[in-house]
């Protein structure tokens, strides 16, 4: 089995649990947040929904500095709304899989918030367990 088979499978099986997870947050209490420095359970739920369109860029990426990029999270104020997100990151994701540029996924990809970064490990890992 080849790195993107064993990556498409992976990510189909994470895909479907997500998904059951996010069908589940209770948005009447989407303000809730564990502890005053966490984020709040929407915004959470949100980043789980948008990361299912992360793996190209991911990949083909030499350093994903969060600091660096230009994103300010909308609110999400229902079920729906947040299953729609997933959907469409879901689909653009599997979309994207396969044509990934393979020969880069062995090479460490920097991790990390204003070159502070947290993980440097294959690429193939960041996308999945491992890092």
């Amino acid at each position: 089995m080849t790195i993107a088979q064993r990556m498409l499978a992976e990510m189909q099986q994470e895909g479907i649990a997500t998904r059951k997870i996010l069908a589940a947050v209770p948005m009447d209490k989407k303000d809730w947040q564990p502890h005053e420095k966490s984020m709040k359970v929407s915004v959470l739920a949100r980043h789980l929904a948008e990361i299912q369109g992360w793996p190209k860029e991911t990949v083909q990426m030499d350093v994903l500095d969060f600091a660096a990029m230009d994103y300010t999270p909308k609110p999400v104020n229902s079920s729906e709304e947040l299953l729609e997100i997933f959907d469409r990151e879901w689909k653009k994701q599997k979309r994207s899989s396969k044509p990934l540029r393979m020969k880069r996924w062995p090479n460490p990809g920097p991790c990390g918030m204003a070159r502070s970064f947290i993980s440097r490990c294959p690429k193939n890992r960041l996308c999945g367990p491992g890092c």
